[in-house]
């Protein structure tokens, strides 16, 4: 067993090593193509699904409010759903629209049993919309007051998909486990920010996310895979990609967008969840590769079982020694796009636990389940 073992150990640390550095290319890439001229673009609408962010959507629009426009003569066009919520979401946004002609509230009042309520709620928001470019986020995010400039100025005069990032609002003062897995978070937004660099796009955001509509509509939207509740960002990307439509990466501070973390470990471990429940429906190719990865996540979780003898034991410290190298790397090289910091000693933590947990959660991913907005889904055939 020790030997089957110390296989998986190096296979699977060849395939991460692969993984990551060509995200590290990719990152580079994009370090340097990232002082493009600023481009025009036409009208522009924001979509927010919201359910029950009482608490949120009021920053949210403020935010969206303030935004800087010179790029285009149109008003900002502001589309909230509200997907049959049971607190005061409607009443806040109404209260915005008496005040802003560009704002708009649509009400979600039913959802097909076997269709995703948010798809269903951005796909409505859209269908009333007028804006020739579309940006999605979230109905708990802060944006920055070029966002949706930077957004579009990513798009260019193309008709593609931009990929902002999102980072968690964590004070410093904030516990422990907060703060990691805030750092797992912007490290997830960086390694997709350059494979999507690299030409091999793996997942995005749906809190900072751009395309024009004539690409949108050319892809069908959401139809054929709107019965599963994630994915209304990465599915999509995936669509996109499929019909030949650019994705690109959007660089600088101005588009990272801050969303609310989970406030809790039971929130957090339904997120995670449900976010693993996406890669049942990724193309055959990317499945090999996340699997080589959770191979070498196992492999370096189950070091104390097999590692018995000296030689494993270093096999296993270098393993993962070149794991932390390749993602402190990733991390490091961020820090110019869009100023991420980190305490090593936090980031060493982060390190530590991150196999074993990864690994729990994506058989979570593709045989358990997770509360999402009061509701609970099986991930099974159902992400």
């Amino acid at each position: 067993m020790s030997i089957l073992w110390l296989i998986a150990l190096l296979a699977g640390g060849v395939t991460y090593t692969r993984f990551v550095l060509r995200a590290l290319r990719g990152i580079h890439r994009l370090g340097r193509i990232e002082a493009n001229s600023p481009v025009s673009r036409g009208s522009t609408s924001v979509i927010i699904a919201a359910r029950n962010e009482e608490d949120w959507i009021g920053g949210t629009i403020e935010s969206l409010l303030v935004q800087q426009l010179d790029f285009s003569r149109n008003p900002l066009e502001i589309i909230i759903v509200d997907d049959r919520s049971g607190d005061r979401t409607s009443e806040i946004v109404e209260s915005y629209a008496r005040k802003f002609s560009n704002i708009k509230l649509v009400k979600q009042k039913t959802v097909p049993p076997d269709v995703s309520p948010k798809k269903a709620a951005l796909a409505l928001g859209i269908s009333q919309s007028q804006g020739e470019v579309i940006l999605l986020t979230d109905a708990d995010c802060l944006h920055d007051p070029g966002w949706v400039k930077v957004m579009c100025q990513t798009l260019a005069e193309k008709d593609a998909m931009a990929i902002g990032q999102a980072r968690f609002i964590v004070p410093h003062n904030a516990p422990l486990w907060q703060r990691l897995q805030a750092l797992d978070f912007a490290a997830q937004g960086v390694l997709s920010a350059g494979l999507v660099a690299a030409g091999t796009p793996y997942n995005c955001s749906g809190a900072s996310l751009a395309f024009t509509r004539e690409a949108f509509n050319r892809v069908g939207g959401w139809v054929g895979f709107d019965q599963f509740i994630s994915g209304d960002d990465e599915l999509l990307m995936r669509r996109f990609i499929a019909h030949n439509i650019p994705v690109i990466a959007s660089t600088g501070l101005a588009s990272v967008v801050m969303t609310r973390p989970p406030v809790s470990l039971t929130e957090l471990w339904h997120q995670r969840t449900r976010w693993g429940s996406k890669t049942l429906h990724y193309p055959a190719d990317q499945k090999a590769v996340l699997s080589g990865i959770f191979v070498f996540y196992l492999a370096l979780s189950l070091t104390p079982l097999f590692a018995l003898s000296w030689p494993l034991f270093i096999a296993a410290i270098a393993a993962f020694n070149c794991k932390v190298a390749l993602d402190r790397s990733l991390i490091i090289a961020s820090q110019s796009l869009y100023g991420d910091k980190f305490r090593f000693g936090e980031f060493f933590l982060t390190e530590l636990l991150h196999p074993p947990v990864i690994v729990v959660l994506a058989i979570l991913g593709a045989f358990g389940s997770f509360d999402w907005k009061g509701t609970t889904y099986k991930t099974k055939g159902t992400a």
